[in-house]
């Protein structure tokens, strides 16, 4: 049997050999030699009896032996080569694998194309059609992976930003888009500009300067001052000379507080701003009677804290009562200079951090208006580099592992720009989501020039000291002008002429001159001119300006007069009086209308001229379309809307009344207004807002913005309702009734619920920002109100995972050390309002020997005592070179004692302290026992609250009382509540104080005696005679008022 399997296999390799031409070759011998390959063997052996697949199965693995085969027949020994056969090619399939790179894509999506490339895995084994069709699968899922997004560094991004501005504003000027800003990125960032760039854009501004200063009496502007502060910020920016600009000096109208502040408070803010940029000296104007000072700008703005003077102080907003990021930064910038020098800046600086690191939201970034934006968050990184503070790594300024800079960047563009907001946000009526936005490109970039240069240890953005201001010399000699084809007193004799306009000057080259015909601007090409001259007398009158403001002119008068054979119109006029309007469609109309404009003429055309154009109105006219006609097609109903413009509020009456006025499908509320005004010849002036996406009417008629207070300017509502976007934007319906309005209050005298910008307010009760607890489980209850009061359903974040409630109470089971509770409110109008709580669970060393309790940031020894600070403050608080010299001995002796703690290794010393950890260190210094009997009954201290025990021991110990059943334990405390607090715990007599108290008026008649007592004591100390009662307590001012209890009550009173 086997044989006749060996002699079937030769035929078959002998056939094989002749179809395929590969070589063979057959040699006999009286050995048996084993075939190399077993497999092979194997297969011939067993498997080609009755298998007529044999050969298939096996013929490539004979071809990939690589032996010669040998086997014994009873006649002779065959040896036959391996077959060769043709393998498939890869290099196809292979370019195809190697083209893409893991690198280069999501993780998800790479996951998912690596189990397309296993499923199709072929070697040269495969058939050709396995291996392209393999090939063919894999190229497609390559059609499936999601590239990474390019994440760059905050440096990287500048640099694109930086080439980004430069290569977008080609023509700086003055202005808000494409000038200052953009200037002001480019100089501070010390980018390379070719040379001459900034010269173009001082250029264009002087040419600005010289328009509009003359037009609003020695003013870039009617109403705004920060339009001359922005201009000082650029101009300083490169180092030019800002009191000759053109021959004005742009501070100098600054100098009249009234015009600084008709804006409300971004006048005051940014002429300190401009001002401290370089340490220039505030304006003087003669006979002001109301001079503007730095004192001014700086209580104009600390008087409009939000909330002053109570306990939820801080923040500034343009309207309303809440605090918003973007003013709330500005006010901040504008104080900077004046932190540590004023204590009424410093304390309002302070609560104003306070607050923006409260409002960031938990991906590090800021909303304003109801919208998540880039620009807030530049402002917010701008202000705190202006103050030292890291916002990329200070921890008031991290949530959820993101900070204020990381949150910046996610709106940016790899190649350069920002985003205004991201792709499908909501705009807040701002630019559109996910484009890149000048203003936002701007704004982004000289946050990130602030936080570059803070890194460097460079002078902060605004503070340009650095910078050293050119002093040009005076050009005082005029351009002269030059003129070919005209003579003064000159008769022409034909109604065109030509002349030639020729401008030297020795510093300024190009100076294009202005050409007036008969009052009249008229333009050349290359200095030539042509004009049409009227019969009688013409003046040609030729002005030439240089940057300096030097002047000169020519004036030359010509007499042109023409055939005494007068013109006859009577055909031409008949002609246009042969159709009616009426009568025919529109659009055939309005083809004819530009045919009869472009044929007008008058008597003072010959007559010849006059008969073309009556012969050019009379074809014309064969090509209207009376509506009756058109193959039956009917003409289009026409769309009305109701438009009126008043100032019943100033009592000025109406500028439009109602009138119902015809609009074309798809056009705005401003076509329909800048249409029939300019119709009408009423002025106005308006502006393009690009963050907006509209135009901002500034003045109607003789009243504008900030002309009659802070508040007031124009407003237009549709149908009654005053939308919360550009009147560019919003498109009008038929029968739509636009009413544009004067309003002195930002609407509030028009009936508008302004309230509707606030944002809601969030109330939580069971836990406190940056609390530590000893029990695992937690409970707390979170609510939320929009502005009018209605109830919202927050969203809770544990941990990052969103967690439900039942009627606003929550319970949590917390993990090891810290724990972030992220609450988040959003109302019908998208605005929103953030709360971030780290919650620090550590159940073993929270209580040492004796009861007392000791932070676990504080330094204890074996038996939990507290030791030595050895090296200073710096050792156990990151941030203890903001205590205030005057606290810093108290606060490292408190430390020592364990009276005091930090958090995450700060002590945050000019942050407010509450009720409740004002009595946890009362209760330390007097060691009063916190086990003691349950003695109180406030209904907002439950058992179970970690501040429970000290509360109840310091009631019962007749220290602290509360009010209608609640103790108020969130609320910060202020300072005379903490006067109280310490004379009634160390028990001491009421005294009188010996010096005068000039506010002691302002002390509650229950705390009168405490403070008097405090003062007279020495432990709490006034400022210039004053005590500032209502004023809230900060961390470093509890520190150094319990010491100095603790010292009385040892008999070691420190002196005062």
């Amino acid at each position: 049997m086997k044989l006749r399997q060996n002699q079937i296999l030769v035929m078959l390799l002998v056939f094989l050999m002749v179809f395929s031409s590969l070589p063979m070759k057959i040699y006999a011998t009286e050995d048996f030699q084993t075939i190399n390959n077993s497999e092979v063997l194997n297969g011939m052996s067993d498997g080609l009896g009755n298998d007529p697949k044999f050969l298939q199965d096996n013929l490539q693995n004979i071809a990939d032996s690589e032996n010669d085969i040998s086997y014994l027949s009873q006649d002779k020994l065959i040896s036959v080569n391996a077959v060769n056969f043709v393998k498939a090619d890869l290099t196809t399939y292979s370019a195809i694998v190697a083209s893409v790179v893991e690198a280069d894509y999501t993780e998800e999506s790479w996951e998912e194309y690596q189990s397309v490339v296993a499923a199709n895995s072929v070697t040269a084994e495969n058939t050709q059609a396995e291996v392209d069709e393999a090939a063919e699968a894999i190229k497609n899922a390559q059609t499936y992976l999601i590239k990474k997004v390019v994440k760059l560094s905050a440096k990287e991004q500048l640099e694109k930003n930086l080439a980004y501005i430069l290569n977008s504003v080609q023509n700086p000027t003055f202005g808000t888009g494409g000038g200052e800003w953009s200037i002001l990125s480019l100089a501070r960032g010390r980018y390379g500009v070719s040379e001459g760039y900034y010269d173009i854009y001082y250029n264009n501004v002087v040419k600005t300067v010289q328009e509009l200063m003359p037009k609003f009496s020695n003013k870039l502007d009617r109403n705004k001052g920060t339009e001359h502060s922005r201009l000082i910020l650029g101009l300083t920016a490169i180092g030019k000379d800002i009191t000759d600009v053109g021959g004005y000096d742009i501070k100098e109208a600054l100098a009249d507080f009234g015009f600084v502040t008709r804006q409300g408070i971004n006048g005051p803010i940014f002429l300190l701003i401009a001002l401290d940029s370089h340490n220039y000296e505030m304006p003087v104007m003669e006979n002001a009677t109301n001079p503007s000072t730095r004192d001014k700008c700086i209580k104009y703005i600390l008087e409009r804290e939000i909330k002053k003077g109570t306990e939820s102080a801080g923040g500034w907003a343009l309207t309303g009562n809440s605090p918003d990021p973007d003013i709330t930064s500005m006010a901040i910038q504008g104080l900077t200079p004046y932190y540590g020098e004023r204590q009424d800046v410093t304390d309002a600086i302070d609560r104003a951090i306070v607050w923006l690191s409260k409002a960031q939201a938990e991906d590090g970034g800021y909303s304003s208006w109801g919208s998540v934006n880039s620009e807030s968050i530049a402002q917010v990184i701008v202000a705190l580099t202006g103050l030292g503070i890291d916002p990329h790594t200070d921890a008031r300024f991290i949530k959820n592992g993101h900070s204020a800079v990381e949150a910046l960047l996610t709106f940016a563009v790899p190649e350069g720009g920002f985003m205004h907001v991201k792709p499908g946000g909501n705009t807040g009526g701002g630019a559109a989501a996910g484009k890149v936005d000048g203003m936002a490109t701007d704004q982004g970039t000289y946050a990130l020039v602030a936080y570059d240069r803070f890194l460097e240890g460079k002078s902060s953005l605004y503070n340009m000291t650095d910078v050293k201001l050119e002093k040009e010399p005076k050009d005082t000699k005029a351009p002269v002008i030059s003129v070919e084809g005209l003579a003064d007193g000159q008769e022409a004799t034909g109604k065109e002429i030509s002349f030639k306009v020729t401008v030297t000057d020795d510093t300024d080259k190009n100076i294009v001159p202005v050409v007036r015909l008969n009052g009249n601007i008229i333009t050349g090409t290359n200095g030539n001119y042509k004009v049409e001259l009227i019969v009688g007398e013409n003046i040609i009158l030729i002005e030439a300006t240089d940057a300096a403001g030097n002047k000169s002119d020519a004036v030359y008068k010509l007499i042109y007069k023409v055939n005494p054979v007068e013109t006859d119109l009577t055909a031409y006029n008949a002609a246009l009086a042969a159709v009616k309007e009426a009568d025919y469609t529109g659009e055939s109309w309005d083809k004819y209308q530009k045919i009869v404009q472009a044929n007008a003429v008058t008597i003072e055309n010959t007559q010849a001229e006059v008969d073309a154009a009556t012969a050019a109105i009379i074809k014309a006219q064969i090509d209207l379309v009376r509506k009756s006609e058109g193959g039956g097609i009917n003409p289009q109903p026409k769309t009305y809307v109701t438009l009126s413009i008043d100032k019943l509020t100033i009592k000025k009456g109406y500028v439009l009344k109602h009138v119902k006025v015809e609009f074309k499908a798809g056009e705005s509320v401003w076509d329909v207004l800048k249409r029939e005004i300019d119709s009408r010849g009423i002025e106005y002036t308006y502006v393009w807002t690009p963050k907006y996406n509209s135009v901002y009417i500034e003045w109607i008629d003789g009243d504008g913005e900030f002309d009659n207070g802070e508040g007031s300017g124009w407003m237009y509502n549709v149908n009654g309702w005053y939308p919360n976007y550009g009147a560019s934007v919003y498109k009008l319906k038929d029968g739509d009734v636009v009413e544009w309005r004067y309003t002195t209050n930002y609407g509030v005298d028009l009936g508008e619920d302004i309230s509707k910008w606030d944002q809601p307010k969030i109330s939580v009760d069971g836990i406190v920002d940056n609390q530590k607890v000893t029990e695992k489980e937690l409970t707390f209850k979170a609510t939320a109100k929009d502005a009018k009061g209605k109830n919202l359903t927050p969203t809770v974040k544990f941990n990052g995972k969103e967690i439900t409630g039942n009627s606003g109470n929550y319970k949590i089971t917390l993990t090891d050390g810290k724990n972030e509770i992220v609450i988040v409110a959003i109302d019908a109008e998208g605005n929103k309002a953030h709360m971030t709580y780290n919650i620090t669970y550590n159940p073993s060393g929270a209580v040492a020997p004796g009861g007392n309790p000791v932070n676990p940031n504080t330094p204890v020894d074996a038996n939990g005592n507290p030791v030595i600070i050895d090296g200073g403050l710096d050792k156990i608080y990151s941030d203890s070179s903001y205590v205030s010299s005057w606290a810093l001995e108290a606060v490292e002796r408190a430390t020592q004692k364990g009276f005091i703690a930090g958090s995450e290794g700060k002590f945050n010393p000019k942050d407010n302290i509450t009720r409740v950890e004002f009595t946890k260190i009362i209760v330390s210094v007097l060691g009063l026992d916190i086990n003691a009997d349950k003695v109180i009954n406030f209904t907002d201290v439950e058992e179970d609250k970690w501040f429970y025990p000290y509360i109840n021991a310091a009631y019962k110990a007749g220290i602290i009382k509360g009010s209608n059943g609640e103790f108020n334990p969130d609320e910060n405390i202020t300072r005379e509540q903490m006067a109280a607090i310490i004379v009634r715990a160390l028990e001491i007599k009421s005294m009188q104080v010996n010096t005068a108290i000039n506010d002691l008026g302002k002390v509650s008649d229950w705390a009168k005696a405490d403070v008097e007592t405090a003062i007279a004591l020495g432990l709490i100390l006034g400022d210039n005679n004053s005590f500032d009662p209502k004023a809230f307590a900060t961390r470093e001012m509890a520190a150094v008022v319990a010491m100095r209890g603790f010292d009385y009550m040892n008999n070691s009173q420190t002196q005062p």
